[in-house]
């Protein structure tokens, strides 16, 4: 529920899910033994940092979206068109 609830925070505020999740599992773990919480405002999808982060890494990976520049859509595996394995 947690998961889901940011996702749909990341969405609603024009931030990609995939790039929101990766920026607080990378900024997260080196800030939980802090007392004072003042960062958590760069946790946000709307906050700069996050806006940096993703414009700056989101060239790094290809894209997991692209199929339009494929040739062919790939297909789904289906059952009668596996070999028989004896």
């Amino acid at each position: 529920m947690v998961f889901h609830s940011l996702m749909e925070t990341a969405k609603a505020n024009g931030a990609d899910g995939y790039w929101y999740i990766r920026y607080l599992f990378e900024f997260l773990p080196s800030k939980l033994d802090e007392k004072d919480r003042s960062f958590l405002s760069a946790t946000t999808p709307w906050s700069e940092e996050y806006k940096a982060y993703e414009a700056a890494n989101r060239h790094k990976v290809e894209s997991y979206r692209d199929y339009d520049n494929l040739a062919e859509k790939p297909k789904t595996p289906r059952k009668k068109d596996r070999a028989n394995i004896a």
